[in-house]
This record gives C-alpha cells, structure tokens and sequence, in this order.
C-alpha cells in the first residue's frame, strides 16, 4: 500500500473515533442533565464551548439545541424568562467556542484560550441565568438585580468549576487522539517509504 492509502486510513479512523467520543460526550451530557446528580455538576456549558471549537457553526448550534430541548422535555422550568435565559447562556458557549475554533492555533493557544473562554463564559452564563432569574422572581429593582446576584454567587463557583473540569476533558481526549493520529500517520509515512 502507498503511503496516501495509509494516510486516508488514519484519516478515516480518526474522524469515526472522533465521531464516536463526540456521540459519547453528547449521551454523557444529556444523561447528567436530565439525571440531575446529587452533586449537581452538569459540563453542558463546556461541551456547548467545545463543540464551538471543535465543529461549524451548523453542527454545534444543532447538536446543543437537540440536547437542551431532548433534555427539556424531561425536566420541569418553571418560568420562560428562565427557561429562554438558559438558552441563551448556552448557545453563548457555542459562539464563544465558534470564536476559538476559526482561528488557526497552535494546541496550546486554543487550549489557553479554551480556559480563557471557559471563564469568560461562565461569567455570562451567570449574568444571562440570574438576569432571567431576577425577571421571574425578583423585584424589578437595582437592588433586586443585586440581590439576585449574591444569591446566584454559590452557583457561580460551581459552574466555573464544571467547566473548568469538562473543558479539561473534553480538550484532553481531543488533543489525545490527534496525538496518537499523528503518531500513528508517521508511522505508516515512514513503512511506506521503506516498502516502496
């Protein structure tokens, strides 16, 4: 075999291995958010960012808008101010990602600039959630809004912390299988230089 066969070989295994873990990760979110675990950490914002990084805009708005509504129709909002400020929160993950994602980076700038966008975005994701929090059910106030704020602070950290943590794992399978991808072409360049 030439090498391009081998190459296109480690192409195609790479894309269906990518495929597969991005349909792993899809059921994984999906079931912890609709499961709602004891300890309530649900990585849907940093899969949101990452499906922005690593897929076109198309494919990661779609895929994170059939997660949220496949997920919603389990679960109970009760308010639409909340319900649409959620969504909002976590299509605003997607163009953080969308951002990342267009621009050629080096891995370790994308993977700075993922935590970057990770913390960026949480921040917006709380403003967006208890700004539509504060429209249910706080006063309709400045001091509402604050109130609101404080009282949305402990989500904050774990939110940032979820996404620091999905962010981390979801990066470190994606550059793990480039990796090995990587490995695995040269190899396959370097028997068919020998078997020619």
């Amino acid at each position: 075999m030439s090498t391009s066969v081998f190459g296109g070989i480690a192409t195609f295994v790479r894309q269906r291995i990518f495929a597969f873990l991005t349909v792993f990760f899809l059921i994984g979110v999906f079931l912890l958010r609709v499961n709602r675990p004891s300890f309530n950490v649900i990585p849907i914002t940093a899969f949101a960012l990452w499906m922005g990084i690593e897929f076109d805009r198309r494919t990661s708005l779609v895929s994170i808008l059939l997660l949220m509504i496949a997920s919603d129709l389990l679960l109970e909002y009760q308010s639409l101010a909340v319900m649409v400020g959620v969504y909002l929160a976590v299509l605003s993950q997607v163009f953080i990602g969308l951002l990342i994602g267009k621009n050629s980076l080096s891995q370790g700038e994308k993977v700075d600039l993922s935590f970057m966008g990770s913390v960026i975005g949480t921040l917006i994701f709380f403003v967006l959630t208890n700004g539509a929090w504060w429209v249910a059910w706080y006063p309709h106030t400045l001091a509402g809004f604050i109130t609101c704020l404080i009282a949305g602070l402990p989500f904050l950290w774990k939110n940032l912390l979820e996404n620091l943590t999905g962010m981390t794992i979801f990066l470190g399978v994606s550059a793990t299988l480039a990796h090995f991808s990587r490995i695995y072409e040269e190899k396959t360049e370097i028997q068919g230089m020998f078997s020619s």
